[in-house]
């Protein structure tokens, strides 16, 4: 199988130009998306395999990105333990009950856990062939620990942590608990979409980025190191690893043996690159909300990327953070086309 232009740049190899795709690329700024919305809920949508794989490929089929991202939610490994997730529109998750003490994180079961995870994995069987005829790789991904503990111990989004942050005081042991059985069952779902066909990772620690240096390591890198070491990778997929407030965090990140990693809109690429071994790629930075910005400003910034990058082999172009709801596809399509205009 010939490696696809995401997989060369995700490995450090040279390519004619970086590859593009976007974190939320399959969502709700979409039309195609809320068309199918309409007739059913987020959960639905994820649990059911069909329409799980036609909204992983809506942006394909529209923009022509260089890599499909698996249409699911980070949550999913905590329902898989038992809590259960609903997806309110406009508010987010909400988890009931929430997971506060010992004995809420020893009611978790983490048996058999996968088998609740099933829809996934088709999800991966309808995309494998499609993805491979459009020569553009499938990623799976998943939630760090931190971050779908911090959901479980919140009970929803939250701003601050502040509920997290106590326990990670008062109860630390209690918090490693929790993290300990979200580490196992992340490494069984990944590892069963391995297993299915995914091409590459993701692991998404968004809510790290609101630690400090030494918790960040204690509580964050050290997990998402556990993970990568007991993933079961013959053909080498690589992983990527994402948190907010990535240049305080690079330096743990590098030592998560992740192959990639993804940066949010406040780093300076030009110091990344000094900080990043060369045998790691990296990947994002455009701030999201550029895509409310006029097309010349838009372009200029793309191209600042893609210049500060162009003298490094491997450079993936992404976001930041995620898509947000109310952008224009129009500005997502300037983007792509701009990205795969260049050459180095």
């Amino acid at each position: 199988m010939k490696k696809t232009l995401y997989e060369l740049a995700a490995t450090c190899q040279k390519t004619p130009r970086p590859p593009v795709w976007m974190m939320r690329q399959a969502g709700r700024y979409l039309p195609e998306y809320r068309q199918i919305r309409e007739k059913y809920s987020f959960i639905e949508m994820i649990k059911t395999p069909k329409i799980a794989a036609e909204i992983t490929l809506q942006p394909i089929h529209r923009f022509g990105m260089d890599a499909a991202i698996l249409f699911s939610d980070i949550l999913v490994t905590a329902e898989a333990l038992g809590c259960h997730v609903d997806i309110i529109e406009k508010k987010g998750p909400i988890i009931t009950p929430p997971i506060r003490t010992r004995a809420d994180v020893d009611t978790l079961n983490t048996v058999n856990t996968t088998k609740k995870l099933t829809y996934v994995l088709e999800a991966i069987d309808l995309l494998t062939p499609q993805v491979t005829a459009l020569n553009i790789p499938l990623i799976g991904f998943a939630g760090a620990p931190f971050t779908v503990a911090s959901y479980m111990i919140e009970g929803q989004s939250s701003p601050d942590l502040k509920l997290t942050k106590q326990l990670m005081t008062q109860d630390p042991s209690t918090l490693h608990a929790l993290l300990e059985k979200l580490t196992n069952v992340t490494i069984d779902y990944l590892n069963a979409q391995l297993k299915a066909g995914v091409k590459a990772l993701q692991i998404f620690d968004t809510w790290a980025g609101h630690l400090s240096y030494t918790d960040f390591e204690t509580y964050s890198s050290t997990y998402i190191q556990k993970i990568i070491q007991n993933l079961n990778n013959p053909n080498n997929c690589p992983i990527t690893v994402f948190a907010k407030n990535t240049t305080t965090f690079a330096p743990l990140l590098t030592t998560t043996g992740a192959n990639v990693i993804s940066v949010d809109w406040q780093t300076n690429l030009k110091t990344l690159k000094n900080i990043v071994p060369q045998n790691m790629a990296i990947q994002g930075n455009l701030d999201p909300y550029l895509l409310f910005a006029p097309d010349d400003i838009l372009t200029q910034r793309v191209d600042a990327i893609l210049n500060t990058m162009q003298d490094r082999p491997g450079y993936i172009f992404n976001l930041g953070h995620g898509l947000m709801p109310d952008i224009n596809p129009e500005k997502v399509a300037l983007v792509v086309n701009r990205v795969q205009a260049f050459h180095h």
